[in-house]
């Protein structure tokens, strides 16, 4: 039994004694034994007894059992106890499976204790037999548990979780064809060891439970998004197969789905790298072709203004001015601000608005095309601006 087996048992004949169990376990006991003493129920005695089981569980046992420093209780059975705990020599991480005090001295469970040993080095090959007062099996972690190893799996991408995933499920598949078999695994027996996902039980059982393996291996790589992986790990933990290889195919159609999404967003994002680049290349050359046609200079006469003054337009390469003759000149342009769009277009619509005047260009001292060629360009360089500024909005 695991503690989280333990818990869940509690938790349907006694939920108060399910939230003392974690940091008060001995309370949780005494609320469960006035419990059945008041009340004759199945279930109530078997969450009574299991407790019970657990809390004596680690009595009489010493700090250290087979160079290991013990620590929480990773699960139990009849005759062993398997800890949690850390290296005395050298504080790695590691695990240790020892007979509880009660059945040191029977040579029969010392035996069985050195067979399960050798039958877990088909697939946990560091796995030590250590005999004397207290025999034990011991096992140096090889990484961190897999749902805390990286800062958790929660904000995890595709690319890890199918990692996760597929690394556990070939862990289990090593089991069983080993002919083993860890029953209902716990959490911090799925370590993450860089390499690959290791399961690290020390207590093989039967019947094995392999769907309750991929409920705990669904937990430990939780799904962050709506992906086709995310859906098979939602899928594990709700309806999971009994069949390892029934597992193995939802995988593998999860694992083409999501590539053939990844493949999709992969032309989507490479056609917008090439519009994006299309337009930056058109952005370029309207600023160059703007740099490169600089107004035509001269003066010319554009019509009369609302007093019946002569209006001129005058010009040079960095600069165009326009107003009465008698008055400083509006700026119209300017090569560091570019065409002011509001008195562009007032001089174009007073060109278009005034016919032809030759006598009025002589008396301002005008060239006969060059208000023409000057408004050509104004028009032309309110459409690159125009231009511009969609290309602008498009990014």
């Amino acid at each position: 039994m695991t503690p989280d087996q333990l818990q869940l048992l509690v938790a349907k004949s006694h939920p108060g004694a399910a939230d003392l169990l974690p940091h008060a376990p001995t309370r949780a006991l005494a609320l469960l034994e006035d419990a059945a003493a008041r009340a004759c129920e199945p279930e109530l005695e078997r969450a009574l007894l299991a407790l019970h089981d657990a809390v004596i569980a680690r009595h009489d046992l010493p700090p250290v059992l087979a160079g290991v420093r013990l620590g929480e209780v990773v699960r139990w059975d009849a005759w062993t106890v398997t800890f949690e705990g850390s290296a005395a020599a050298t504080g790695s991480p590691a695990m240790v499976r020892a007979l509880r005090a009660g059945a040191v001295g029977d040579p029969l469970l010392r035996r069985a204790l050195e067979r399960a040993g050798r039958a877990l080095r088909a697939v946990l090959p560091e796995v030590r037999s250590v005999g004397g007062a207290h025999p034990a099996l011991a096992l140096e972690l090889p990484g961190p548990a897999l749902d805390t190893a990286q800062g958790g799996l929660a904000e995890a991408d595709a690319e890890r979780q199918a990692w996760a995933l597929g690394q556990g499920l070939l862990a289990l598949l090593r089991w069983r064809d080993a002919r083993l078999s860890p029953g209902l695994i716990a959490p911090n027996e799925l370590r993450d060891s860089g390499s690959g996902v290791v399961l690290c039980c020390l207590t093989p059982s039967d019947p094995p439970d392999w769907a309750g393996c991929l409920v705990t291996l669904s937990a430990s790589t939780p799904a962050s998004d709506a992906s086709p992986l995310g859906a098979i790990i939602a899928g594990l933990s709700v309806f999971p197969p009994s069949d390892l290889d029934e597992a193995e195919a939802w995988l593998r159609e999860a694992l083409r789905d999501t590539l053939r999404e990844l493949h999709q967003e992969l032309i989507t994002w490479n056609a917008a790298i090439k519009s994006r680049d299309r337009r930056g290349r058109l952005a370029r050359l309207c600023a160059r072709l703007a740099s490169a046609a600089p107004p035509p200079a001269g003066r010319g006469h554009v019509g009369v203004d609302l007093e019946g003054r002569p209006t001129v337009v005058q010009s040079a390469a960095d600069w165009v001015g326009w107003g009465a003759v008698d008055e400083q000149p509006a700026t119209v342009y300017t090569r560091d601000e570019g065409i002011s769009p509001v008195l562009a277009r007032r001089l174009l619509r007073a060109h278009a608005a005034a016919p032809p005047n030759k006598r009025l260009q002589r008396e301002v001292g005008a060239a006969d095309d060059h208000t023409i060629r000057l408004c050509r360009w104004l028009a032309a360089g309110l459409q690159l601006r125009t231009i511009a500024l969609l290309l602008a909005r498009t990014e």
